[in-house]
């Protein structure tokens, strides 16, 4: 018997997670696919249902995100399970001064996505009395192939698109780990919670990844629609590159995020420089340790 199960465990969020539970089984996507039915361990009490695609592109999105968590939500029902502890996305309720009970306003497929399991889990908990914590992350930084490409990005110079003078909300995924580690008590049921542990604009956040990469140079500014633009023709031709349009669409969104989580007693632990810094360390350990050689060299 195991008490908790983390479906999607082995992403960031999942493993990271893993260090704050004593009882959990992570079924690999071979074990447990999402898209089919779906089967709980025997004695499960707490779903965390993390598994997702973040690909805008992606046919298999709706698949995996909507009817994926509905399959989930089924399971659960059928196992008796206590409760299912979601991460969200704050792009649910679109840009601007975001409140927790904004109205939904998606622009993208992949926040549609989320907006319709959102739906999903409070249809489930208001017919078959199935308990609930939905936790709506920014972009959440950490070691990823995402904040790789973005860093990469970074080194290179790549221009900031637009003025880069929107606010950027982001979370660390070390905190967002602990924070839905803690969803599992019984004052976060039925609830909504905005995870956002910071905010940033645009500009200052790319101005400190350079200063941690000890680049001195700033990047130049293009407008916004040259940018997506440029996005539009160099992603045909490279699927790999973090230069997408809904890569720029997310860097320039403009989102200021009203937060409940401190209801909890919640304190998040790690600031942007350190969450960057750490991130760096982590990734790309070689140019931190060059740029400790080169501080000492000049000492």
């Amino acid at each position: 018997m195991v008490k908790n199960v983390i479906i999607g465990g082995s992403g960031l969020l999942g493993t990271e997670l893993q260090k704050h539970l004593k009882e959990f089984a992570t079924p690999s996507r071979k074990e447990l696919d999402v898209t089919k039915k779906v089967s709980l361990p025997e004695g499960a009490k707490y779903v965390f249902h993390l598994a997702a695609s973040l690909n805008e592109r992606d046919s298999k999105l709706l698949g995996i995100n909507v009817k994926g968590t509905e399959n989930v939500l089924k399971a659960c029902v059928d196992a008796g399970v206590r409760k299912i502890i979601y991460p969200s996305s704050i792009g649910v309720l679109g840009e601007g001064f975001l409140l927790p009970d904004s109205p939904y306003n998606p622009k993208t497929p992949y926040e549609r996505s989320k907006m319709l399991a959102e739906n999903l889990i409070m249809k489930y908990s208001e017919e078959f009395g199935l308990r609930y914590t939905i936790v709506r992350f920014p972009v959440i930084v950490g070691p990823n192939r995402y904040w790789k490409g973005i860093i990469q990005a970074a080194m290179n110079l790549v221009p900031i698109f637009g003025s880069g003078k929107n606010q950027f909300p982001w979370s660390d995924w070390r905190d967002s780990a602990r924070f839905l580690s803690i969803c599992t008590k019984r004052r976060t049921d039925n609830k909504i919670y905005h995870a956002v542990f910071g905010h940033k604009t645009y500009e200052d956040m790319y101005g400190e990844i350079l200063n941690v990469l000890g680049i001195e140079k700033k990047p130049v500014k293009i407008p916004y629609f040259l940018g997506m633009f440029l996005a539009y023709i160099y992603s045909s031709l490279n699927k790999n590159t973090i230069l997408l349009p809904e890569h720029i669409k997310r860097l320039t969104s403009d989102r200021v995020v009203i937060t409940n989580y401190e209801e909890t007693g919640f304190k998040p632990e790690y600031s942007f420089l350190e969450s960057i810094r750490d991130t760096i360390n982590l990734l790309f350990p070689s140019v931190l340790s060059d740029k400790r050689d080169k501080h000492t060299r000049n000492v």
